[in-house]
């Protein structure tokens, strides 16, 4: 769900019309998206730190906006938020991909948020290498672990609404 609101704020963000919370929350709503306020500022400071998406608010307009000049890879970053929503992204046959890399996220349900690993996620797609994801539970010291082609986690991703 969160990727769909990103992809909305984006949208909104990118037509100049500098929205402000409460105009982002009322488009959400039309979409049958409820969220709160600060859920919606939480996003944003998704979009500034781990996207690197310069959002910021003009206060004579009393709306944000994406400083595309300070923003150069917005294009991509967009498309590739648009596909992860809808799915669309094709892959190459399992037999093509790359099984000698094999990209490695720790997850440790403690510290680290599901979004936190969306940058290794996607480089590990284009690359089409497959994926380990390994989890952690510090207070039970378990560990289990996960091999994933890119086809795998993006229908385990659909599956679960993301």
């Amino acid at each position: 769900m969160r990727i769909t609101r990103l992809v909305i704020i984006v949208n909104l963000l990118r037509r100049k019309i500098y929205p402000s919370i409460q105009t982002i929350r009322q488009k959400l709503n039309d979409r049958d998206i409820d969220v709160a306020d600060r859920t919606i500022k939480r996003d944003i400071n998704v979009l500034k730190d781990w996207l690197q998406i310069s959002v910021k608010y003009d206060r004579n307009r009393k709306g944000y906006y994406i400083d595309e000049e300070e923003t150069l890879h917005l294009d991509q970053t967009h498309r590739d938020l648009e596909e992860l929503d809808s799915g669309r992204r094709s892959f190459s046959p399992p037999d093509t991909y790359n099984y000698n890399h094999v990209h490695t996220i720790e997850v440790n349900k403690l510290y680290n948020k599901g979004f936190d690993h969306i940058e290794p996620i996607l480089d590990a797609i284009r690359a089409k290498k497959m994926l380990r994801i390994t989890y952690t539970r510090q207070d039970w010291d378990l560990r289990s672990e996960l091999l994933v082609t890119p086809l795998d986690y993006q229908i385990m991703g659909a599956d679960h609404g993301e």
